[in-house]
């Protein structure tokens, strides 16, 4: 049998990818060996087969049916998870730290030898100089010499002789061409200058207060378990209070779950909920696929308590056993031009719906008449079609949120928008994103 490495080789020479020494190896191989000989004659024979077939053409209904298979399968692209930043690790700096350290150690031996030795030096050759310029005959260092002290005449010639007395010897005398000492410099007196002369910068004499300025963030990012604690749950309501309408993503690992949960906590606050029957299909089937809750029942107060609500019971349900938690985080951002086109589209609002006929003369302009991307969020809420609901029910509907769903088939998105009522006072329309983040 033979080896793999020589199957390769026969079969880059059948191909044409041999270079002049590889050639040879396989000429040598090929009269050697009667094995490699038949296995190069059906190789050669299949690659010839092989060239021989007709050309394989696409049909035009291809990605038509690429895109029904999609929508069929409810295949979704996976958004990727939000990057987690990096904690920083102490411990990388500790070598660097003791490189630092004994760098400065160095650095400060270093510079106390050098300005240690510079001074010696400089007192050295201090010295030199002055032993240059004293005269070189040395009679400034002449011995001291006794002067004789008379004696009284009383006293015996063998007395003993009395203490001799010694003279300092007298100064050296100092060349006239000798250079006279320097004396250091003796600079001016400082001038003295009024206040108003002095270079600093000007006093204030009023008092202006600090301002506080409230700025819109791009989004804000949470988890969704930090909403039972202050300053998530003040900035979540904050941020709810300043849109007309309100997007919210809520990342999750299984939408269809997920779902579920959400559906539940809407019925405990009594809310009627239309399932559109591919969505129904989807939460039958637990299939993966994002889903979309649509409402006009809450106001921004509700709408937190109900993401307080869904965290805490997901909490528990994390602490009672480990796996059983289905949201992360959520994301919450202003209402784009953007979100108000696909909320149209998933609750099949025609154009002729929201641009109304223009107005008569002298009357006052009709916002609805502006284009989708110039109208207003809340504006966009009131045009879809009303009537009388019953009492104050309140009702949401579940959507898929998917690029191939047709929301006018949908009977549920009908009876939606046919039973619905006028909001009431302080409603913020809100459309809840459930992302399944794997």
């Amino acid at each position: 049998m033979l080896p793999a490495h020589t199957k390769e080789l026969l079969t880059a020479a059948v191909d044409g990818e041999l270079n002049s020494a590889e050639k040879r190896m396989v000429e040598k191989l090929l009269r050697e060996s009667q094995e490699a000989r038949d296995f190069h004659t059906k190789i050669s024979s299949d690659a010839a087969r092989l060239r021989g077939l007709p050309p394989a053409f696409l049909h035009d209904d291809l990605a038509r049916n690429v895109l029904n298979i999609i929508a069929d399968r409810a295949i979704m692209p996976t958004p990727l998870p939000m990057p987690r930043k990096q904690r920083f690790d102490v411990a990388k700096l500790v070598p660097w730290i003791s490189i630092a350290t004994a760098a400065s150690v160095i650095l400060m031996v270093s510079i106390s030898a050098y300005l240690f030795f510079a001074a010696n030096q400089k007192q050295t050759a201090q010295q030199q100089a002055q032993e240059k310029n004293l005269p070189a005959n040395g009679s400034n260092l002449a011995k001291r010499q006794p002067k004789a002290k008379s004696l009284p005449a009383t006293k015996s010639a063998t007395a003993e002789p009395a203490d001799e007395d010694w003279t300092d010897p007298e100064p050296p005398a100092v060349a006239k061409n000798d250079p006279k000492p320097e004396l250091p410099e003796t600079l001016p007196d400082p001038r003295i200058v009024g206040p108003d002369r002095v270079n600093t910068s000007p006093s204030f004499h009023e008092n202006v207060p600090f301002k506080v300025v409230d700025v819109d963030l791009p989004w804000i990012l949470l988890p969704l378990h930090d909403l039972d604690q202050a300053y998530p749950s003040k900035t979540t309501r904050d941020e709810l209070k300043k849109g007309e309408v309100v997007r919210i993503d809520l990342f999750c690992k299984d939408a269809w779950r997920a779902t579920e949960i959400v559906q539940a906590a809407l019925k405990a606050r009594g809310h009627l909920l239309h399932v559109d029957a591919q969505a129904a299909d989807r939460l039958k089937k637990k299939a993966k696929g994002d889903l979309v809750v649509y409402t006009e029942s809450f106001t921004a107060d509700e709408i937190a308590q109900l993401l307080e609500y869904l965290g805490a019971e997901d909490k528990k349900a994390e602490k009672k056993k480990a796996g059983e938690g289905q949201f992360d985080k959520f994301m919450l951002a202003p209402f784009h031009p953007a979100d108000l086109a696909e909320l149209a589209r998933l609750l099949g609002v025609p154009a002729n719906q929201i641009k109304l006929p223009k107005p008569k003369a002298n009357a006052p302009a009709d916002p609805r008449n502006k284009p989708l991307e110039n109208i207003t969020a809340s504006q966009l809420a009131q045009n879809l079609p009303k009537s009388a609901s019953r009492g104050n029910e309140k009702m949401s509907v579940v959507l898929p949120y998917s690029m191939t769903f047709v929301p006018q088939t949908s009977r549920e998105i009908k009876a939606y928008l046919e039973k619905r009522g006028e909001r009431k006072n302080g409603a913020v329309p809100m459309m809840l994103v459930l992302r399944t983040l794997n």
